[in-house]
């Protein structure tokens, strides 16, 4: 695993700091499932993304992006 390490030398102290340089990749506790419902009603959907920031996420039907602000 690369390492940068820093160091402080004084009279009393030695400080050193190791920061990683890679991310975990993105990835989900679960698999995907198949909803169904009848039209009309409402439907929630979770996704919980695991690894390191930053994560986004975009949700898209039909491959046109899904508008939250407005309800059909």
């Amino acid at each position: 695993m690369p390492q940068i390490h820093w160091m402080k030398r004084d009279v009393t102290q030695v400080f050193i700091l190791t920061k990683k340089l890679f991310l975990e990749p993105v990835h989900f506790e679960s698999v995907g499932a198949n909803l169904t419902t009848k039209m009309g009603l409402p439907v929630t959907l979770t996704c919980r993304p695991l690894g390191d920031n930053p994560i986004r996420v975009k949700w898209s039907l039909d491959g046109k992006p899904i508008d939250f602000t407005s309800s059909r």
